[in-house]
């Protein structure tokens, strides 16, 4: 492999790394793994799969119209206690992605978890961000693998 490839791969790599949302403390997201919560609330996690590697753009995620903002990038998640009931999950790519967000609306019953992937999907006359509601052993195996990311709001 010429040198030039060899460089090119390792800068990819390395900015894959670093892009990432605040970095929430040990503790909570030890806590959050637990997938633990009160019997009158809900629970709805958003995560970003750490496959989107080549994109390291970061994706603003907002719960509930602005209620709960964060940026989450490769590998990374948010979660948050609901009160039951349906939930707006936004997301808006930064930087080439296409500045409309992509909404979807998540039904949550008191003790229920909800887990939202989220992905981007570049490509030509369909860049962009996805969201989908996955099932339950797809979504916590997923959230065991990442890191969780502070709410900014």
């Amino acid at each position: 492999m010429p040198r030039w490839r060899c460089a090119t791969l390792l800068v990819v790599l390395f900015l894959a790394a670093c892009a990432s949302g605040p970095t929430a403390p040990t503790a909570e997201d030890a806590d959050a793994k637990t997938f633990v919560i009160p019997d009158d609330k809900a629970a709805i996690y958003v995560y970003r799969t750490k496959f989107d590697l080549l994109f390291t753009e970061m994706v603003q995620i907002e719960i509930d119209r602005g209620e709960k903002l964060a940026a989450i990038g490769p590998g990374d998640y948010v979660w948050l206690l609901v009160e039951p009931g349906d939930h707006e999950i936004l997301a808006r790519g930064q930087g080439s992605l296409t500045p409309d967000p992509v909404v979807v609306i998540v039904g949550a019953e008191a003790g229920e978890k909800r887990y939202v992937q989220l992905a981007l999907n570049p490509g030509w006359g369909n860049d962009g961000v996805d969201l989908d509601l996955v099932p339950y052993n797809q979504g916590r195996a997923a959230i065991a693998n990442s890191k969780l990311v502070q709410w900014i709001r």
